[in-house]
């Protein structure tokens, strides 16, 4: 017979024992508070026990009355029925009144006078029919690979006597002011996640005295995880808080503090008076394996003062993080109170499996559930029983069977899980056109290593992966293996259990093979994401040893760019640090080849002024030695000769010491074919560091420079000495930046890494000052490289580091206008294009080695 909850308001006591009484006599189990036997008894903690008892019942008889609209405990218990899949059903005491909570479901008058309630007692032959109304039709009770949820307490059985301590330490006024972080620390799979969101979160919630965030995981911004929950709890409770808003009085002074002040103040009721929020961090290791050293010493600066007013907090975390975080300076003053969780006992495992069937209404074949316990083996390999479970119960509806049959199909607990993966990796196979090696590859996003080579999850926001690799691991979410939530205004991936990672053969495999680049790979992800914070210094690009380790561990990089990652992909922004840390150190490295030049030249010079010294000896006795020197010579106008195209400033050189040391008529004529054989007119260091680019005016007397630093300087080359710079350097663009000027000379066109396009009016060219700009000058938000004027100067064309060419009308240069759509050249990055006179084609060439020509009729056809 169907287990009932009867709820009513006070005034209403007469008519619910009425109606118990009823009840009993047809033989259903009972619950009233005013029972005398079975009710509410002196001393009790009366909320904990409703609840309790709401959880029992197969469904909840509502007594409908002005008093029962009107009281506040009366709603909590019709929400909290919902909450748990009750059936509701409403007897309208009063005629006419529906409860506004309730309104789309059917009530039924109700007389306390009559002896037959037929609409009462057929919903409850339903119910006895169905085996009970304890869980949803259609929702499996087990939660396959990912823990239970907040709204899964109902059929969290196992770990009542963990719950009880846990909640017991929050309540403790020792707890409190000893201002500990409550730790719950057990290995991968022991139910730790599941232990404190099923469990204890909602036990929290009940209680008056306190006001609960939904448990939130730190990933790689923990404050900005802490935010964004701070944000939606003040929504459900009426306050408009934006998330800026939060993020910004988190960096005040009191921050954290008294933000939960003003949640507590708007969670009072007239039943509930809460004077604490307590914060649940589930996965504390992500502290660790995501999060930089800054983003620790951030949340733990929040939570420090935080705990020392309403704030207590609670973690989970796997053991072998627990040194780092209990070592590392950046949480140093953060007290923490470890509360160790156990696998889950053999003989515990059968109620695991039993009680959620026997709520859902669902029978077991008979010894399954032995066979189940036995293959399960220990209680650490829990969510590879409950994700068996879950494809089990797939498409079983209440009063169904749990086929051992079935079981046997699937291979078992591990079975299970091996062959969902296998058809989740041939649907992804056919969804992205690529091979299994590839997919797996793909696959590899999710994963990241600690420092002893453990795999752990890891969280992506699937707007930066390509749309193949989207459309693949999309495969692996329809199949439940990996999960797709969301944070703000992003949908991040994440595989569903650490389970996962070690329990299918093939993805463990990938795993194995790649660890090094997956641990270089986060090395890298850290490093940009540093770097980035830092506002992209060149000075923070990896170089040399450093670099080189990386490529080596990544699987090589293509010589022009890092888009040729080969084991394991990178985010975009990883692989714009390693592509620039590549140009950086490949530019270094030419810098550092022209020095080592230089240097030699002069090293040669001391040596052959040695030597003139030695020929005057020499001529006077020893003719061997001379015919020695001049073969030297002979060489050293030959060299001369052929480095008078390649490198101009070295022929001279050698021209030069050549003279030096024998100066003939051979000697000079070499020098003088190198003088004007080659364009060579002097050069001049730049003050403004690293050069990225350089451009002449059209009338030959300004050269412009561009940095690597963004910075661009303008030098008069019209002089009979040096180069002389004209003005100070202006600050154009963030990191490297391309200069180019327009064909009239009064305008010159910079861009770089911060996506503008940006026209500068050089009529004075000591005193350059922005004409124009257009913002986000490409397709997609790319950075900048490319860039070239039309040889009548009305239009500018841009190229992006995603292959992206778009077009300006640069005759107001004032307000640069976009010509038509942008072109992208797929898998490309365009660093170099030039125009044909007429305007109508261009050239455009870059990484990897391609060259593309486009044709330009006009506006009307761009």
């Amino acid at each position: 017979m169907a287990k009932v909850f009867i709820s009513h308001a006070s005034s209403d006591s007469a008519v619910a024992g009425s109606l118990h009484r009823w009840l009993v006599e047809v033989g259903h189990d009972v619950f009233v508070d005013i029972d005398r036997t079975a009710g509410l008894t002196l001393g009790e903690a009366w909320e904990d026990r409703l609840y309790d008892r709401l959880r029992w019942a197969d469904g909840m008889v509502c007594l409908v009355t002005a008093e029962y609209i009107a009281s506040t405990w009366c709603f909590g218990e019709i929400a909290s029925a919902k909450t748990l899949g009750k059936r509701i059903l409403p007897l309208s005491v009063e005629p006419g009144l529906i409860h506004p909570l309730i309104e789309g479901v059917q009530h039924t008058n109700y007389s306390a006078d009559e002896t037959v309630h037929p609409d009462l007692a057929a919903a409850l032959r339903e119910m006895d029919a169905a085996g009970g109304w304890a869980w949803p039709e259609g929702r499996s009770p087990y939660p396959g690979l990912r823990a239970f949820a907040t709204d899964m307490g109902q059929v969290f059985f196992g770990r009542r006597a963990e719950i009880s301590d846990l909640a017991a330490t929050l309540r403790s006024p020792a707890h409190r002011a000893a201002k500990e972080v409550v730790v719950v620390v057990g290995p991968s799979g022991c139910g730790k996640s599941s232990l404190v969101r099923a469990g204890l979160v909602p036990l929290m919630e009940r209680e008056a005295s306190w006001c609960v965030l939904a448990p939130i995981v730190p990933g790689e911004d923990p404050v900005a995880a802490l935010a964004r929950e701070i944000a939606t709890h003040a929504r459900l409770l009426g306050i408009p808080w934006t998330l800026g808003e939060v993020r910004t009085r988190l960096d005040g002074d009191a921050g954290l503090a008294d933000l939960a002040e003003e949640l507590i103040v708007a969670s009072s009721t007239a039943e509930r008076r809460p004077s604490r929020l307590l914060i649940v961090i589930d996965q504390l290791e992500e502290l660790i394996t995501l999060a930089s050293s800054s983003s620790r010493a951030r949340l733990a600066a929040l939570l420090r003062p935080a705990m020392a007013g309403p704030v207590a907090v609670m973690a989970t975390v796997r053991p072998e993080y627990l040194d780092p975080l209990l070592t590392g300076a950046e949480l140093a003053g953060v007290s923490m109170r470890l509360f160790p969780l156990r696998p889950l006992r053999r003989d515990a495992i059968a109620a695991v499996i039993e009680e959620p069937a026997r709520l859902a209404g669902l029978t077991i074949d008979d010894g399954l559930v032995a066979r189940l316990v036995a293959d399960t083996g220990s209680g650490d390999a829990l969510p590879l029983l409950a994700y068996a479970l879950g494809q089990l119960t797939e498409g079983v509806d209440r009063g169904g069977r749990i086929s051992e049959e079935r079981y046997n199909q699937m291979g078992g607990v591990v079975g299970a899980l091996a062959r969902q993966a296998d058809a989740a990796l041939a649907a992804a196979i056919r969804a992205g056109g690529r091979n299994e090696g590839q997919v797996l590859t793909g696959l590899l996003r999710l994963v990241t290593l600690d420092e002893q080579g453990q795999p752990s999850r890891r969280r992506v926001d699937q707007s930066q992966l390509p749309p193949t690799l989207r459309d693949e691991l999309a495969a692996f979410v329809d199949h439940r293996l990996v999960t797709a939530e969301s944070e703000g205004n992003a949908i991040v991936l994440s595989v569903a259990h650490e389970a996962f990672l070690t329990s299918w053969p093939p993805f463990a495999k990938a795993i194995r093979a790649d660890e090094a680049a997956l641990r270089r790979r986060r090395d890298i992800e850290q490093a940009a994401k540093d770097w980035a914070a830092a506002g992209r210094p060149s000075s923070r690009l990896w170089e040399r040893g450093h670099l080189a380790a990386a490529l080596d561990d990544l699987g090589g990089v293509a010589a022009t760019s890092a888009n040729a990652v080969d084991r394991v992909d990178l985010s975009t922004p990883a692989r714009e640090f390693l592509r620039l840390s590549l140009r950086r150190d490949r530019f270094k490295r030419r810098r550092l080849s022209l020095v080592a030049s230089a240097l030699a030249i002069v090293f040669f010079f001391l040596a052959a002024g040695a030597g003139v010294a030695a020929v005057v000896a020499l001529r006077q006795g020893n003719t061997a030695r001379e015919n020695q020197r001049i073969a030297v010579v002979r060489q050293l106008v030959a060299t001369a000769n052929t480095m008078q195209q390649t490198d101009p400033a070295l022929a001279l050189r050698l021209g030069l010491a050549a003279q030096v040391l024998h100066p003939d008529h051979d000697t000079r004529s070499g020098l003088v074919s190198s003088l004007l054989a080659t364009p060579y007119a002097g050069s001049f260091a730049s003050d403004a560091g690293e050069l990225y680019s350089v451009a002449f005016s059209p009338d030959g007397r300004t050269v412009a420079t561009g940095g690597i630093d963004g910075k661009v300087s303008l030098w008069n080359i019209d002089t009979d000495g040096p180069p002389e710079p004209l003005g100070e350097p202006v600050q154009a663009h963030p990191g490297w930046t391309r200069t180019v000027f327009s064909p009239a000379g009064g305008i010159l066109a910079t861009v770089g890494q911060d996506k503008d396009l940006v026209l500068w009016d050089v009529t004075d060219p000591a005193k350059p000052a922005i004409k124009g700009r257009a913002t986000d000058a490409a397709a997609g938000g790319t950075f900048l490289d490319g860039l070239a004027f039309s040889a009548d100067g009305t239009m500018v064309a841009v190229g992006g580091e995603n292959g992206s060419l778009t077009l300006w009308d640069a005759k107001e240069p004032a307000s640069p206008r976009r010509l038509g759509e942008p072109v992208v050249v797929k898998d490309s990055v365009l660093r170099s294009i030039s125009f044909t006179p007429d305007g109508h084609t261009l050239i455009t060439g870059g990484d990897p080695g391609s060259c593309h020509r486009m044709g330009y009729p006009g506006p009307r056809n761009t």
